[in-house]
């Protein structure tokens, strides 16, 4: 885009911090206090050597999307301990430092300035990366973008053409509660349907984020139930008594674990909450480990619909729900599970259940179908479609699909490498009855407008954004796991307790809900 449709409502002020600062001038530790003198002398160091034609494009970027921003940024560096770790409680006090001081400037000038932070890492670490998210987007409420140092170097040339500060700006954007880009339902009739503001539809995205297997294995070996240990067993038993080595499936994996002792999935519900699906929130829920289909969507549910007619000020007519990650086996049983919570959400409201409509939409990627065209001389023309694939909005409706559901093929992104992958689409349930096109070009539709990538996407955003936000979630909650959970946590033996504080390790500061923040962008 070249113009955003809609700035943010504060004005961004950046702070950009290097973090550990490989090959840069001078060092300043938050932690240390220095005097406003020493400060700022400091600050114009490394923005003079380091960062001033990086900032200075990052800011022509944004004013020439419209954008407000104030400048110049403040730029500082950010020292690590002998063992590499952060200085977490420096670093927190360093950064509401920066939000108080631009909440007071901006007062001083009657104006709303918004800090955003930009960390420059020199290399990726999970740990540090989980710790700055943690403390911005639960602890704090500011906005942060973390990049590489090798990615902040190529912030240089024209404003307009570079695309490394386009795509990097584009998600700050969508953090500070801009939108950079609409479907426009004066030229698509469905589209228009969907974005009707007398009849509003809400859509929502589901999806699961899994631990990774060294946290089950480290799970497992603290319960000590890893094939070592049932080998270990066996030597001291008799041959009758032997254990099963082999792994178990993974339903009886972690069974006889607590639910406090298990590793833990994250599941993130995402909503629309505004009439032209551009802006999007999410509500996040701890679960045990292993179950792709979600215990308990009712409290998720109510909290898209209340904040929906909080920012609309319209109750939805019309809910759409997408789904990711479930087979073919737990279709039924999903979408009997989560349209039920979604009905009980609805009734909390005393929305009439007779009238609104509910279509249940599961979105499948794993499987080994593709699609090539018929004339490949025309199809290998690299101007038009890279690498011999079809060209997006691909659909396939009949000949390989079920006879008994209402299911299609649709490829809606660009193959630019490899052979492109299509997404398997199935409608479970649909009370709204449209048109026999309609849900095939809705699918479409949704595919466009994420708030990073211009181009359609080859899944709908509620399933992009909810894959995204999942994933945030869990590292947030790996984190306060880890290092911030206080010993009430561990020490509390009441489930409500726990269960409490694990909702507020997954839920984002209220700063960012005030300013419509797509903190998982």
């Amino acid at each position: 885009p070249r113009q955003v449709m809609e700035n943010a409502k504060k004005s961004l002020a950046f702070v950009i911090v290097f973090v550990n600062g490989d090959g840069c001038p001078s060092i300043m530790d938050p932690g240390k206090r220095m005097s406003g003198e020493e400060i700022n002398r400091a600050q114009q160091r490394i923005y003079d050597q380091t960062c001033r034609t990086q900032t200075e494009l990052m800011m022509g970027t944004l004013r020439a999307y419209g954008q407000d921003v104030v400048g110049p940024a403040h730029s500082f560096q950010y020292l690590l301990n002998d063992s590499g770790e952060m200085n977490i409680r420096g670093l927190r006090v360093f950064v509401q430092y920066w939000k108080d001081e631009a909440t007071a400037t901006g007062q001083k000038n009657n104006k709303e300035y918004m800090p955003a932070f930009m960390f420059v890492f020199p290399r990726r670490h999970e740990k540090l990366y989980a710790c700055v998210k943690y403390m911005c987007d639960i602890e704090l409420g500011v906005i942060s973008q973390v990049i590489l140092k090798r990615t902040f170097d190529k912030f240089t040339g024209n404003p307009v053409s570079n695309s490394s500060s386009q795509n990097i700006l584009l998600k700050m954007l969508a953090k500070a509660g801009g939108v950079t880009c609409k479907i426009d339902g004066n030229h698509f009739k469905n589209v228009a349907k969907m974005t009707n503001p007398e009849e509003p539809t809400l859509v929502l995205g589901i999806d699961v984020s899994h631990p990774s297997r060294e946290e089950r294995m480290g799970a497992l070996q603290k319960m000590g139930k890893t094939p070592e240990a049932a080998r270990e067993q066996n030597m001291k038993r008799g041959r009758h008594e032997q254990l099963p080595t082999a792994r178990p499936a993974a339903s009886n994996l972690f069974k006889g674990f607590s639910y406090y002792d298990c590793p833990r999935s994250v599941v993130a519900v995402v909503g629309n909450i505004d009439v032209d699906q551009t802006k999007w929130g999410v509500s996040s829920r701890v679960q045990r480990l292993g179950q792709e289909e979600t215990v308990n969507l009712v409290e998720p549910f109510k909290a898209r619909i209340d904040e929906f007619y909080k920012k609309t000020g319209k109750v939805p007519k019309h809910f759409i729900i997408y789904r990711d990650g479930v087979s073919d086996t737990q279709f039924k049983k999903a979408c009997y599970e989560e349209t039920e919570a979604l009905e009980r959400a609805i009734e909390s409201f005393s929305i009439n259940r007779e009238d609104v409509t509910m279509t249940y939409i599961c979105a499948k990627k794993r499987h080994h179908t593709r699609f090539f065209a018929a004339n490949m001389s025309k199809a290998l023309d690299v101007k038009k479609q890279p690498g011999g694939n079809t060209p997006p909005g691909l659909l396939i409706e009949k000949t390989i699909t079920s006879r008994n559901t209402f299911d299609f093929f649709l490829q809606s992104h660009y193959g630019n490498l490899g052979t492109a992958s299509p997404t398997h689409y199935t409608v479970l349930k649909d009370d709204w009855k449209p048109s026999v096109s309609f849900w095939q070009t809705v699918v479409f539709a949704h595919c466009f407008g994420n708030s990073r990538c211009p181009k359609p996407l080859s899944i709908p955003i509620p399933l992009h954004y909810a894959h995204h936000a999942a994933k945030r979630a869990k590292n947030n909650f790996d984190h306060f796991r880890d290092h911030a959970a206080p010993e009430d946590y561990f020490r509390s033996t009441e489930d409500l307790a726990r269960e409490q504080m694990e909702h507020e390790a997954v839920t984002i500061h209220r700063n960012l809900k005030e300013i419509d923040s797509m903190y998982f962008a």
